[in-house]
């Protein structure tokens, strides 16, 4: 029941990061584009500091989704 939750999280993370991306590269006022920014760094650390085989097994099973 958690996967579909997961993958829409992880959708959402990386939108995230690439709308960011853009704002930067258009150089857009704002801190938000630097809070996304940063939220995607932070998650990700804590994600494969605290469970590094977590990011194993999701890149795994999004191969399998798709």
């Amino acid at each position: 029941m958690m996967e579909p939750v997961v993958l829409l999280g992880l959708i959402l993370l990386l939108v995230g990061i690439i709308l960011s991306f853009f704002a930067f590269m258009r150089r857009e006022k704002g801190v938000v584009k630097v809070i996304s920014a940063a939220a995607f760094f932070i998650i990700l650390f804590c994600l494969v500091w605290f469970e590094p085989m977590t990011l194993i097994y999701i890149l795994t099973w999004l191969k399998t989704v798709f």
